[in-house]
């Protein structure tokens, strides 16, 4: 299977965008392995676990529906629109995955580079998506067209044409 695909946006704004994110969750891993710089809102740690096991979830349902398809990027070769199983209920189900993780993170350490990072990373993800919904409507035309009348961006209540 192929894992990189070519960048959706201008690859230097691409790379930023993944190196944020992994700056947004490298603190709470290594706050997690017993290097705490702050002390985490005890009340904020059931919150943050539970976006992570509802990110990790959807992220497992996503890639589980692309299958072959998944890609870092765009891929090069011929593939299939996926619109079933998670993809009947968003666009992006890996962006929605990702982005609960990043919110934990922020929530389960709340330093100012996490909750920078988290920002940036998310914007920047935010124009990924635009990207790849373009190359979609390109490469399927009126097929992706009526998938995206019917299938919210993220969730249902952001729904977006």
């Amino acid at each position: 299977m192929k894992l990189l695909g070519t960048p959706p946006i201008n690859p230097t704004m691409f790379v930023i965008g993944k190196v944020a994110i992994f700056i947004a969750w490298l603190l709470p891993f290594l706050q997690l392995s017993g290097r705490t710089i702050q002390r985490t809102t005890p009340g904020l740690i059931p919150v943050a676990a539970a976006l992570v096991v509802a990110g990790v979830l959807v992220w497992v349902l996503a890639f589980r529906a692309l299958g072959s398809s998944a890609r870092v990027g765009l891929p090069t070769e011929p593939t299939a629109l996926k619109t079933g199983g998670i993809y009947r209920f968003s666009r992006n189900p890996i962006y929605i995955g990702m982005f609960l993780f990043t919110l934990a993170a922020c929530l389960y350490c709340p330093y100012v580079v996490v909750i920078s990072s988290s920002i940036i990373g998310i914007l920047i993800h935010h124009k990924i998506a635009l990207g790849e919904e373009s190359f979609l409507e390109q490469r399927f035309g009126e097929e992706w067209r009526k998938y995206k009348a019917r299938t919210p961006r993220y969730i249902g209540f952001l729904h977006e044409g």
